[in-house]
């Protein structure tokens, strides 16, 4: 097991187990007014799912397991993501809870840590010139990196595809002002930027990139513009 690519046994800790306490939690704005003949009806959206890990943590003594002990949990006071051994998916997310058990005082203890956050698989790389087909093989809305990198420049450029109305589901065209070659602009949901070569840039967009499972096409009405989409697949 791995946290933020450190692998636990650094801390001379083993993964022993782990619960999925829950999939995501499921919410809905659905209601059924007074005096209405049919309720209103709304899709469900989903909240952040738990998962308990739980560590045999080993020491030459009693301090030192309690000192490993607080190195793994003071590695968490920050979002984390988690690969855990025999799992295929990563988890990404926030220590929630924790508990430390003196099962054998002088040779191990049991650390249960909870995490609040979100299952993903492997990040997903399309690139082309002026279109592209994205593949998501999650099962939820998952976000995504666009990047554009012109060839040439160009006073304004339109994407298609990579944004959408969350209510309605209709696509929200994407308008990017003056481009200039070479200066990749990037579109980042994961950290909710939006730069050009690294500098913050203004652009007219309604909503950060997401797909939805299965294919999706991305267009841009330029054919000089490279691009590069990046999808993080979200599991249920």
């Amino acid at each position: 097991m791995t946290i933020n690519g450190i692998d636990i046994s650094t801390w001379n800790a083993k993964q022993r187990t782990i619960t999925p306490n829950q999939h995501h939690k499921l919410n809905s704005d659905s209601e059924w007014l007074p005096g209405s003949a049919v309720p209103y009806l709304s899709n469900l959206y989903v909240v952040m799912r738990s998962f308990t890990v739980t560590l045999w943590v080993y020491g030459a003594n009693r301090n030192e397991i309690n000192q490993n002990c607080s190195n793994i949990i003071a590695k968490c006071l920050v979002p984390v993501t988690l690969a855990f051994d025999g799992f295929p998916y990563k988890f990404r997310g926030t220590l929630d809870n924790l508990k430390q058990t003196e099962t054998s005082k002088y040779r191990w203890h049991v650390l249960e840590l909870t995490f609040v956050g979100y299952l993903h698989g492997d990040d997903v790389a399309v690139s082309g010139y002026s279109s592209v087909t994205v593949n998501n093989p999650g099962n939820l809305e998952s976000p995504a990196v666009v990047e554009i990198t012109p060839r040439t420049g160009a006073s304004n450029v339109h994407l298609t595809g990579i944004c959408k109305d969350s209510f309605t589901g209709l696509d929200l065209p994407v308008t990017i002002p003056e481009v200039t070659a070479a200066k990749t602009i990037r579109l980042d949901t994961l950290t909710g930027l939006v730069t050009e070569d690294g500098l913050p840039k203004d652009i007219d967009m309604w909503a950060l990139p997401s797909f939805r499972p299965g294919l999706t096409s991305v267009t841009c009405d330029n054919d000089q513009m490279g691009l590069t989409v990046t999808v993080r697949p979200i599991y249920m």
